[in-house]
């Protein structure tokens, strides 16, 4: 059984429709999204930390902190605001938290992050670089700078794109 973290996202619930084709799978999200697909997959457990309901989107705050301290999970895939050379970064402190709290309780980490997101900084600085396993794109980043920082870690998803 492999146990995933997946916070809220629309990078990260895209991906989540894929999971239909995995069995003995636990998905521990915050996303609404994320619940709205996983809740009609009959292989996969999903549990919910709880908590308040952001934006209508996603569970975050202290209840929610709290509950993800209780789990650990094999993965972490989660997506970001914007990235640079200097790191990723959000828009959102409150999300941010919940993904700081994940990293932490995972084995492995994995940020997905599409090109239109490169170059970008926001106000919430995330964890470094040494701390994330792998960067996915769906295509090679305009910034030389990223590329060289991240090396073997950037997977791009089709060179051909």
């Amino acid at each position: 059984n492999i146990s995933i973290f997946i916070p809220s996202g629309s990078t990260v619930a895209e991906l989540t429709k894929l999971f239909i084709e995995f069995k003995n799978l636990t998905v521990i999200t915050t996303g609404l999204d994320n619940i709205n697909v996983l809740k009609n997959y009959p292989f996969i457990k999903l549990i919910v930390p709880g908590g308040e309901l952001h934006e209508g989107y996603d569970f975050v705050g202290t209840v929610t902190n709290e509950t993800i301290d209780r789990f650990s999970a094999d993965l972490l895939l989660f997506s970001c605001s914007g990235i640079t050379a200097d790191g990723f970064t959000s828009k959102d402190a409150l999300r941010l938290d919940i993904i700081k709290k994940m990293q932490k309780n995972s084995t492995k980490v994995v940020l997905l992050s599409d090109s239109s997101k490169v170059g970008k900084k926001y106000t919430y600085k995330g964890f470094g670089f040494e701390k994330i396993d792998h960067v996915i794109m769906e295509k090679m980043p305009s910034s030389q700078a990223l590329i060289n920082r991240l090396g073997k870690k950037l997977i791009v998803a089709d060179r051909n794109l």
